[in-house]
Parts: C-alpha cells; structure tokens; sequence
C-alpha cells in the first residue's frame, strides 16, 4: 500500500495507525490539540513523528460524533468490548472524509489495507468481532467502490464534454452588401416590415426595389436574385441579377462573399426577327453577408 504507507511505524500504514490511535488512552491536551484540528507547533516532535499521517482521521461534528468519540479515546475506551460503537465510528469517520476530502482512491486502498490487517489478527482476537468487523469492512468496500465507478464515469464524461469545443450555431445571413467597378448593391432578405429590400447603383441612377419587384430562384449554384432597372415600351428592358452563393455564418459575424452580377439587355421587337435576343454583361462583385436583426 504505497499509497498511504511507507513511513509510519509497524509497517502497517495509515490502518496501522488507525489501529494505534483506537487502541492508546491519549492526555486531553493531545487529543484536543491533534485530533480535532489540523497539526501545528504546539504538537510534540515525538508524537508527530510516531503518527506523521495521524491528522487525516479528524472526527468530524457532521454526524454528531464528536463529543461522543472525544470522550471514550480521553476514558481509555476500548473497542473490544463494544464492537458495534466501532462499527459507528468507522462509518462516521470515512463517510466524513468521503464528503470532505473527496479521495475515493484513498479509501479503496485504506479499506483494503484494513481488512487484510484484521484477517491477520483475526486469531489474536474475539471471533465475533472478527467476523463483524471483516464483513462490515467488505460491506463498506463495495460501497465506496460503486460509488467510485460511478464518479469515474462522471469525470470521464465531463473532461471529454470539456475538450469538445464549443461550435456557435450557423446560420443563414438575412442581408448582402456587394460592390464592384461602378455598382453598388445592397439586398436584404427580410426587412422591418418582413419584405425583401434591394437597393441598386450605378453612374447613372440609385434605385430601391422592394416585395414583389424582387425576383428569387433557388438553382443548384445559388440563389439568383433580379430586378429590372429598366423598361421601354417597344425596345424591350434591362435587368439586373446577382447570384448568391451559399453562405452559413456562425452568429451575429459578417463573413466575406465573391461572386457576380449579371446586366442582361432582353431585345425585343413587334416584327419578329431570329437570333440571340438577351445579352450578358457580367461583373464581378465582393462584399459581406451578415445576419442582422430587424
């Protein structure tokens, strides 16, 4: 038991002074000044160096045992006689530092060591005791040990949740600011009053479009996106198109979008002629996509 032994006399670790500490009568001063704080300069050399790790069995007032155990160790009790005064003790004093110290390896280990002590004595002392005492201890070791799996698995799972890092939700953005030579463009999907808004600019003129005037086809390489700037009753009309390329942002963030507008000039004529009838004016436009609340 390397864990808690290695420096305690009898060879027997912490059990060893665990047992020493039931079995010796203490003054009151030693017992009050070592047993229910934590060691300090007013503790002989010696007794420090016999019991080096003597402090980790502090009673506790949590389970209302500490008058009750102060007074029997100050009488010189002894445990022989009352087995199940031993049996209280014990479960007071682990589930003490069970809570306090929150060390159910320390636990596994001491329960170990002392069950093996008490087999070994086992001749040495009263049957019933022995018997009470080992199946008390094995009773308890099935206890801290369901209960250390259990808060195993639950540590395991927290550290793994912890280096997952945390992913932002993405979402799709509501509103494209785009530009490129001479165009402007601003469009937004929603608006105050939940209609789309297009915004359109170039040398010659600044034009608003909103609801209906607007014109969205979802195709396999975006979302195209038209107006028509302009309209002649005889000749035909302009349009003009921006092709969206999908976007997922996560947050409140603006991302950076490329991608085109298209200038189509759709020809028409009331004499019916052949041939091409609209022409493309492709140019390259940058900008942002943000999701803004309106």
């Amino acid at each position: 038991m390397s864990l808690v032994s290695g420096d305690m006399d009898g060879g027997h670790g912490v059990a060893a002074a665990y047992i020493n500490y039931l079995y010796t009568p203490l003054p009151q001063d030693i017992v009050s000044k070592h047993f229910f704080r934590p060691r300090d300069e007013h503790v002989s050399a010696g007794y420090a160096n016999r019991f080096p790790r003597l402090e980790l069995f502090t009673i506790d007032d949590v389970f209302g045992g500490w008058q009750k155990h102060r007074k029997c160790i100050s009488q010189g009790w002894n445990f022989r006689a009352d087995p199940e005064q031993l049996k209280v003790i014990l479960y007071r004093r682990y589930l003490y530092h069970w809570l306090i110290l929150d060390s159910l390896i320390f636990f596994r280990f001491l329960l170990f060591e002392c069950r093996d002590l008490y087999y070994q004595w086992e001749l040495a002392k009263p049957a019933s005791l022995a018997s009470a005492f080992t199946l008390h201890i094995d009773k308890l070791i099935l206890l801290f040990n369901a209960a250390y799996y259990r808060r195993l698995a639950r540590l395991t799972l927290m550290k793994e949740l912890s280096m997952q890092p945390d992913q932002p939700a993405t979402q799709i953005p509501n509103q494209y600011q785009l530009s490129g030579k001479h165009l402007h463009v601003t469009y937004s999907t929603t608006s105050f009053d939940g209609k789309p808004r297009f915004t359109y600019q170039d040398r010659q003129q600044t034009l608003s479009f909103s609801g209906e005037e607007i014109r969205s086809v979802e195709t396999e390489v975006g979302i195209l996106v038209s107006v028509t700037i302009r309209m002649t009753v005889d000749t035909g009309g302009t349009t003009f198109s921006i092709l969206l390329p999908h976007v997922q942002i996560p947050g409140e963030q603006t991302v950076p979008v490329k991608t085109f507008g298209i200038t189509t000039i759709h020809k028409f004529s009331v004499i019916s002629i052949s041939g091409q009838r609209d022409f493309y004016t492709v140019t390259r436009l940058s900008g942002s996509a943000s999701l803004v609340f309106f």
